[in-house]
Order: C-alpha cells, then structure tokens, then sequence
C-alpha cells in the first residue's frame, strides 16, 4: 500500500488556549516494503504525523491518500485500521481486554475470522514477538512487565496481518536483550516485503535497520533522505535537535587520533571487522 501526504498540515484545538499548529507542508510518499525512521527533538510532531497514517487524525490542510499497491486504486479508508498497525509508545493505553488472548485476537475476530483460525492467528502473533502462549494467553495484560506489555502491544496488530507497522518509541524502558527482540522483530516483519515505520531516539537502532530517514523540526519536514548521506552528514542531525549515534561518536574519537577509518564503515560490525589485529604498520596514522 502506497501513502501520499500532500501539503498535510495539523493544527491543535483546545478551549483553554489559542490554537497550536503541530504540522505544516508535510510533502510525503511512501512506496510498499520501505523501512523508515522518523526522527526530530520532542514537540516535533513525529506522533502527530503517524497518526494520519491510519485515520486516528485528520489532516486540517491537504490530503492524506492511500492507493493499492499493484492496482493503484483508491485503498477503502473502512480498512485502514486492520492494514495500518499503529504501537503507541505506552502499550498499555492500548489494552481493554481482561486477558492477553482477548487482547491479541480482538482484531482479526473483528475482522471475521473464528475458530482454529482464529486461534493460529493468536499463536503466530506470539511467536512473532517471542512470547510463550501457554504461559502468557490467561494472563491480564495489565499485570505484566513494561516489555511484555510492549511485545502484547505489538503481537495484537500483527495478529490482524498489517501492511504497515508504525512503532512509536519501541525500545523506551527495554534492556539490551529486549532491545534486541524488538529489532529482530522489525527486520523480520520488514523481510516480509511489508512496510515499517519507526519512530524512536535510538539513533543506534535507527541507523541500522532503517534505510530512509526522515526529520521533523517545529511540525516541518527538514530531512528526507538515505541513511548513507545522513551518515555523512551529521549536522543535519544538530539541525534538528538529534544527538550522534554511538557509532558515529566512536569514528570521530578514531579519526581524532590520527587512524584513517574509510567512509563506507557503516555499521559496528564493519568497524569491527576494520580494527581487527594486523600485522604492523597496516593502519595509515596521519602526521
């Protein structure tokens, strides 16, 4: 499924204060199968911009447009919610059922499906996030842990078989093994040749499983473009309040003391790889 934002601005109401413009000329495409990151400082209007994805808001000016991914007919907005799967940031916002099993097949039996189906459905959507479904299907989601919490969230949309899988901050408050879960959930789900969109701080996360990045300052898109050329880049990132990933930290603090680290050094396993024992004299220091 293929989305357009066309001049897409939003704009805040409330009837204590004056209103508040969140989004202004929000010019978007984005094609089936893409893996994006959405980046900007907090009040940059990421949230508010994934949820015109799927119909939660509206747009005050411009369109927002769904089309078909081989026909390129008009997508029947009626649908959006089972083909746009939306984990906010605090899953359990999300939950309104007294038991995990509920929770997760809630979509799918909305959407017809019953039975050993329906069952299977639930089954595969736990294994999708690494959870055990005999231990955990009785359980309530609200007496779990934050990451459980987090990972139910998540296996509820992916039980309704989403084209698109919008992840609001997905690694807040997980440890390193958690963190680790949810990025082989996003590479697996996305090696499906369906669409992830993500949107987090972890500029480690989102330098090595995004290859489109986006960002937004004061509700405008200032970025739009590769990892690559963000990588080469980095006062792009400063421009819109965003701190250096860890890697690009450690290849400015070797660059600094005189080793020369070629350009395509992308990733930690690359640098790995590069720092390596070999014989003597293999690394250039400059003078």
């Amino acid at each position: 499924m293929k989305v357009i934002f066309d001049n897409v601005a939003f704009t805040y109401h409330s009837l204590f204060s004056e209103a508040v413009p969140v989004l202004s000329g929000i010019d978007l495409t984005i094609d089936p199968g893409e893996c994006i990151a959405i980046l900007g400082a907090s009040g940059s209007g990421k949230t508010t911009l994934i949820q015109h994805f799927n119909g939660l808001l509206q747009p005050a000016g411009g369109t927002v447009r769904f089309y078909e991914d081989r026909s390129n007919e008009p997508v029947d907005s009626n649908t959006l919610f089972q083909r746009v799967g939306l984990a906010f940031q605090f899953p359990e916002n999300q939950f309104f059922k007294e038991t995990v099993h509920e929770e997760v097949i809630y979509g799918p039996e909305n959407a017809g499906v019953s039975g050993e189906a329906l069952k299977q459905k639930a089954v595969e959507a736990f294994e999708w996030v690494g959870l055990d479904f005999e231990k955990f299907h009785t359980q309530s989601p609200f007496h779990l842990s934050g990451g459980e919490q987090r990972r139910v969230a998540i296996a509820s949309i992916l039980a309704s078989d989403p084209e698109i899988l919008i992840l609001d901050e997905p690694t807040v408050g997980l440890d390193k093994q958690g963190i680790a879960c949810m990025e082989s959930l996003i590479r697996r789900f996305h090696e499906t040749g369906k669409t992830v969109i993500l949107v987090s701080h972890d500029m480690d996360l989102v330098f090595r499983v995004a290859s489109r990045m986006l960002i937004l300052k004061k509700g405008e898109l200032i970025f739009d473009g590769s990892r690559d050329h963000l990588f080469d880049h980095p006062a792009i990132l400063e421009q819109g309040g965003l701190r250096k990933s860890n890697l690009m930290l450690v290849l400015e603090k070797l660059r600094a003391k005189g080793i020369e680290i070629p350009n395509t050094i992308r990733s930690e396993a690359s640098l790995h790889d590069f720092l390596r024992p070999r014989p003597p004299n293999s690394f250039q220091i400059v003078t």
